[in-house]
């Protein structure tokens, strides 16, 4: 059975389309009130989600992109804390500033580093960033 375009489009094109929206959304806001921390905050999450969702068809079918979309889908859950936090008014950790946000999330970033298994090298894990040596 060979998929068809309208086959792919089909199946793909929620992906992509929903992609889109949040990406489109993200920009939309981001230029008609650039200085808005709720703003940003919307940019970061509209691009991270809609570029997750709009590169996960590479992740479901060729594969070219190899980390790429992990990688954001391990940003997503940062994107959304920050949003979360900071629509529709900042709340406490980030009303002042955004430091203990950061210090948290450079927290959480090394503990899934060092649970993940991958090395210095990146040669523990199949995603890692450089290919293992055999």
């Amino acid at each position: 059975m060979t998929f068809t375009a309208s086959d792919y489009a089909t199946t793909f094109g929620v992906y992509v389309l929903n992609g889109l929206a949040f990406l489109g959304i993200g920009l939309a806001v981001f230029y008609l009130k650039p200085d808005s921390r709720q703003s940003r905050a919307l940019l970061a999450f509209g691009v991270v989600w809609g570029l997750y969702l709009v590169l996960d068809v590479d992740l479901f079918t060729a594969g070219r992109l190899h980390g790429l979309p992990l990688v954001l889908g391990a940003l997503s859950p940062a994107a959304i804390l920050h949003l979360g936090l900071t629509f529709p008014e900042p709340r406490a950790p980030v009303k002042q500033s955004g430091r203990p946000l950061i210090s948290c999330m450079r927290r959480a970033w090394w503990l899934a580093w060092r649970k993940s298994g991958c090395s210095a090298a990146g040669t523990a894990g199949s995603w890692c960033w450089t290919t293992p040596s055999t």
